[in-house]
């Protein structure tokens, strides 16, 4: 039993320090570099028709605002189920049930397929015997780990080929690989060539010595009854992987930008210098029209101190000549006011 994380992911300890760490899968490894225009123009044609045959799903499509975050996940059912309706399961289906079978031969097991398999499984056993490959049953379908690159998962086979280890991927599409997605094949299958341990979900085993150089695939188009033999080439396969990693590190680098801060709010505003103190001689003269106004009326007098004690801020005592122009002639208003005419 392997562990894995909510996306799926090998949980895998690392056989040096213990520490279990997620995994790349090899599968998903290889798409990360691969050009994905065609597959996705295929999905989009396989949605639009099971639009056409699904009204009802179509319908609760209408419904859903794609905006909203439980309708998102809501709206990826239906798009998957639109995708299944206008046959994207079909081939996929059809492949695993080939896988099955394979597998149980090559296991030496009895098999009993249905007929409309039984060519393409007489296809696959004559492609072994026409290029002398040596199937060994220990090594199918084992789980196997790159611990220096955190990759793990399941590979096809390893087989015996003109005298060595070799990976094989049996692969059932329709596209013949040698001309579709190759890239990612490539990867796919170097990393399992360059997997040091095997992993059974709680110890650790030994790999046999498998190419680095060589890998298989074996072509087994479902319904087409014929197999063919790629050979793919592993030192440009973990070049793949290699580059693989270093885009999926970049993808998840949050450094390449950063949102700019518009002029103003770079401007640190400096603290604002003080006004300058007025003159002694504008001090001087207002005092003295407050003396005069003390000798003629010390009634108004009162009053002008009254009303500038509620200036804020207050005005500095004229004896001490610290006040502004501007504390002047607020206070030089108040004075006016109460002068006779």
């Amino acid at each position: 039993m392997i562990n894995r994380d909510r996306w799926g992911r090998p949980l895998i300890p690392d056989p040096v320090t213990g520490e279990t760490v997620w995994h790349h899968r090899p599968s998903s490894l290889g798409r990360i570099i691969e050009d994905s225009y065609g597959l996705e123009q295929w999905a989009q044609r396989t949605t639009a028709v099971g639009c056409a045959r699904r009204p009802d799903l179509l319908a609760l499509v209408s419904a859903l605002d794609p905006t909203a975050p439980a309708d998102k996940r809501q709206l990826n059912k239906l798009v998957g189920q639109l995708k299944d309706a206008g046959g994207a399961s079909d081939g996929a289906n059809t492949g695993t049930a080939i896988h099955a079978y394979t597998e149980q031969i090559d296991r030496g097991q009895t098999v009993e397929p249905l007929p409309e398999f039984v060519a393409d499984l007489d296809a696959y056993q004559q492609a072994l015997t026409d290029h002398s490959i040596e199937i060994d049953p220990a090594w199918i379908e084992r789980f196997i780990v790159w611990p220096e690159k955190r990759i793990a998962g399941s590979a096809d086979r390893f087989v015996r080929y003109r005298g060595e280890w070799v990976v094989l991927d049996l692969k059932t599409g329709q596209h013949n690989p040698a001309s579709f997605s190759l890239v990612s094949h490539a990867a796919q299958l170097a990393a399992y060539a360059y997997s040091s341990h095997t992993w059974d979900g709680d110890k650790f085993g030994a790999m046999p010595a498998v190419s680095h150089e060589l890998g298989l695939i074996l072509w087994l188009p479902a319904g087409q009854a014929k197999a063919e033999l790629i050979e793919v080439d592993l030192v440009d396969g973990a070049a793949a992987v290699d580059l693989a990693l270093d885009v999926y590190a970049m993808r998840k680098n949050k450094a390449f930008g950063k949102t700019a801060e518009t002029p103003f709010r770079q401007l640190k505003l400096e603290d604002p210098k003080p006004p300058p103190v007025a003159s002694r001689a504008d001090h001087d003269a207002l005092r003295a029209r407050l003396e005069t106004m003390q000798a003629d009326n010390p009634s108004h007098l009162a009053s002008v101190l009254s009303e500038a004690a509620g200036l804020d801020p207050p005005i500095p005592n004229l004896k001490t000549y610290q006040a502004t122009s501007l504390e002047l002639a607020r206070l030089a208003l108040i004075v006016s006011a109460y002068e006779k005419p």
